[in-house]
C-alpha cells in the first residue's frame, strides 16, 4: 500500500430543499409514531374521527407509513457521491462520471 496516502471519509452535502424535506419526512415518522402509540393516553386525541380511523387499521398504517417514510427519508438523504480528491485537485466524481471508479483509475493518479 501507500503509507503515505491519507483516507478522510466525509458526508456529501444536501442540497437545502432535499435537507428540509428530509427532516419534514423523519418529524411525519415521528408523529405517525406518537399518534399510534401515543394517542391511547390522550383522551382529545382519540375523540379525532382521524384517529379513530387510525385505530381500525393500526398496523397496516402504522408500518406501512412507518417503512414507508423510513424509505423517503432514507432515499432524501443519501446523495451516491464518491468523490476522490488528490492535493485538493478533483480526480474522480461518481456524480459526473455516474458510476464507481476502477482500482486502476484511482491508483494511476497517485503513482504520478
Amino acid at each position: 500500500m501507500h503509507p503515505e496516502v491519507l483516507v478522510i471519509g466525509q458526508e456529501y452535502p444536501l442540497p437545502p430543499a432535499r435537507a428540509m424535506l428530509s427532516k419534514v419526512v423523519s418529524a411525519a415518522q415521528m408523529g405517525l409514531l406518537f399518534v399510534a402509540i401515543g394517542g391511547n393516553f390522550n383522551p382529545a386525541i382519540q375523540q379525532h374521527p382521524l384517529y379513530q380511523r387510525i385505530q381500525d387499521k393500526k398496523l397496516f398504517i402504522f408500518m406501512g407509513g412507518y417503512f414507508g417514510l423510513n424509505f423517503l427519508q432514507s432515499k432524501l438523504s443519501t446523495t451516491g457521491a464518491f468523490e476522490v480528491f488528490l492535493n485538493d485537485r478533483l480526480v474522480f466524481s461518481k456524480i459526473a462520471a455516474n458510476r464507481m471508479p476502477s482500482l486502476q483509475e484511482i491508483t494511476t493518479h497517485i503513482k504520478h
